[in-house]
């Protein structure tokens, strides 16, 4: 949960860190945690999500995206607030998928009192994320089911490996 691990297709070890170093660039106060990792087949890069903090003061969403397809190489760290509605909420659970164009970042978002608020969705443009370029995106909130009830732990699904949502 504080370390990440990069092998080879035989199993041999590439690089070991924690996330304190991988993304010392972003001078976060630390505290990683629930880390993800998705492969996108259709660019042949791999994508990262962790989250930093646990309280509304410091929750960030943290993303990265591989340059190449070689997960040794440079990797293009991006963040998100953690507290995206500004009311004194934290960012939990996440989940991700892809699809043609675009990563999804599905959350809890929790109180400070961790009573539940509501999940959120991050949908990201990828192409910017894998040169490092600004990232175009866009939020969802206030998501509701068909009874009009607050969705709980959303997951965004890929869709396969030879075809893919657009």
């Amino acid at each position: 949960n504080s370390n990440i691990f990069i092998s080879d297709s035989f199993g041999n070890l590439r690089y070991e860190g924690d996330f304190n170093h991988f993304f010392s660039v972003l001078n976060l106060s630390g505290h990683y945690f629930d880390p993800r990792v998705i492969y996108d087949p259709l660019d042949n890069r791999f994508i990262l999500v962790v989250l930093s903090g646990n309280t509304p003061s410091n929750s960030t969403v943290v993303v990265a995206f591989s340059e190449t397809s070689n997960p040794n190489g440079v990797w293009w760290s991006y963040t998100f607030p953690g507290n995206p509605l500004d009311d004194d909420s934290w960012f939990d659970f996440p989940k991700i998928g892809v699809s043609t164009t675009e990563l999804y970042v599905s959350g809890n978002l929790y109180h400070k009192d961790d009573g539940f608020n509501q999940s959120v969705i991050y949908q990201i443009e990828k192409k910017n994320g894998y040169h490092g370029e600004e990232l175009n995106w866009i939020r969802w909130d206030n998501i509701r089911d068909s009874n009009d009830k607050t969705d709980f732990n959303l997951v965004p699904i890929s869709h396969g490996f030879k075809n893919s949502i657009e």
